[in-house]
């Protein structure tokens, strides 16, 4: 009877060390997935920001292309293009 009591007793402290194990290593993992979420939810955010801000900057210089483009002074042969190698790349004259 008594053998059976410590086999059980031994049993149940395995048991026991074993669902601390377990305890232990899934508030690791809970802990690392809640820093994975915090930086992918900063990340998200910082991309939102600067998605946001190159609206404000496409925005800005489509208003002010346009804006020159339809002033009285900007004459359409202004802007020449001269070849060099494969790039072309804007000369500016009459400004």
């Amino acid at each position: 009877m008594q053998a059976k009591s410590r086999a059980q007793k031994k049993l149940a402290d395995e048991a026991e060390l074993l669902a601390n194990a377990n305890l232990m290593k899934y508030r690791q993992l809970n802990a690392a997935l809640e820093s994975v979420e915090h930086r992918a939810s900063n990340a998200e955010n910082g991309l939102q920001r600067i998605r946001s801000k190159q609206r404000i900057v496409d925005t800005t210089t489509t208003k002010t292309l346009n804006q020159i483009k339809n002033s009285p002074s900007f004459d359409n042969h202004s802007v020449l293009f001269a070849a060099e190698g494969d790039e072309e790349k804007p000369s500016l004259h009459n400004f």
